[in-house]
């Protein structure tokens, strides 16, 4: 179990750039990553200079417009593309046409080892706790 998780950490850290559209750059940068990424994973600076973060962050949900949502959370294409990276290997993410949050691969994938035939609530709850793991490496660099 604890070489699957690593695993799964490694490949979503590498992924990055692909499940948020931004260059390896951006991703790695410590400052364009808080420029970046700041919205998305829920900080607030408030005027002392002293940042917060949201208890769930914007990431977890479709259109987030600022609020809970139970229509929305769960829903963003981000967590689609985490799963499809965990479970059929980042190349599932790479190259996709315009339209589509992943491509099936041909290759055996761990999908395929698993017998996966489709999603459940459990792994939509795996692909929001990868999700958190890309929060906390996003958060471990951005302080204020």
């Amino acid at each position: 179990m604890n070489v699957q998780r690593s695993n799964g950490s490694t490949r979503i850290r590498r992924a990055g750039p692909l499940l948020f559209n931004c260059s390896n750059q951006t991703f790695q940068n410590v400052n364009s990553r808080t420029a970046t990424f700041r919205e998305l994973i829920g900080l607030k600076v408030g005027d002392d200079g002293v940042g917060s973060y949201s208890t769930l962050a914007p990431i977890l949900f479709k259109d987030y417009e600022g609020s809970f949502d139970k229509w929305r959370i769960f829903r963003n294409p981000i967590l689609m593309k985490v799963y499809s990276a965990l479970m059929r290997g980042i190349g599932s993410i790479e190259d996709i046409s315009e339209g589509d949050v992943t491509t099936r691969t041909s290759h055996q994938t761990v999908e395929s080892k698993w017998g996966v035939r489709h999603i459940t609530p459990g792994a939509i709850a795996m692909a929001a706790i990868y999700v958190g793991f890309i929060y906390l490496f996003l958060r471990t660099f951005i302080t204020h």
